[in-house]
């Protein structure tokens, strides 16, 4: 049990910690490159600046989880728990996003360029600034999101609602 354990800076890669109990934990600028962290408990945690590239985060619950400037690139998030979760300024560059619930979330100014969002849950989210160049959207729910100055596909443009072009077409960034 990890949990409420300050673990800042630490270098943990390609490790198993999969169902691992990490709540409340302290791991800003953690390495944890490659980690197996499947329906691993990190709500509340802080990840600032934290590198997870190729991590396994299948089912993994980062509710409430302070991740701001993170980097998650080629990860495995499905079916993940980002809810009110504050993702500011992290990138998640050709990550696996499927059915991922981002619920709530600040996702400002981050870069989910080739993503797939396939089925993801982005209601009430903060997605001012955001880049979704390259990613699937087919099927994300943007009900009330915020989608100010987003960087978009043309060929993606189709696949938003009406009601978010109605508001914030004019403030699109099309690519």
């Amino acid at each position: 049990d990890l949990s409420e354990a300050d673990i800042t800076g630490a270098i943990i890669k390609w490790t198993n910690l999969q169902t691992a109990n990490l709540e409340k934990s302290i791991l800003i600028g953690a390495n944890l490159e490659g980690v197996n962290l499947q329906d691993a408990a990190l709500s509340n945690a802080i990840l600032k600046n934290a590198i997870l590239w190729y991590a396994d985060l299948k089912r993994a619950n980062f509710f409430r989880a302070n991740l701001e400037n993170a980097s998650i690139n080629y990860a495995e998030l499905q079916s993940a728990n980002f809810c009110e979760a504050n993702l500011k300024n992290t990138f998640f560059l050709q990550t696996d996003l499927q059915k991922t619930n981002f619920q709530s979330a600040n996702l400002q100014r981050s870069d989910l360029s080739g993503a797939n969002l396939q089925g993801a849950n982005l209601a009430k989210s903060n997605l001012q600034g955001a880049n979704f160049q390259g990613a699937n959207l087919n099927e994300v729910n943007f009900e009330e999101s915020i989608f100010r100055n987003v960087t978009i596909d043309k060929n993606n443009v189709s696949e938003l609602p009406f009601i978010i072009l109605e508001k914030y077409e004019k403030t699109f960034v099309v690519v």
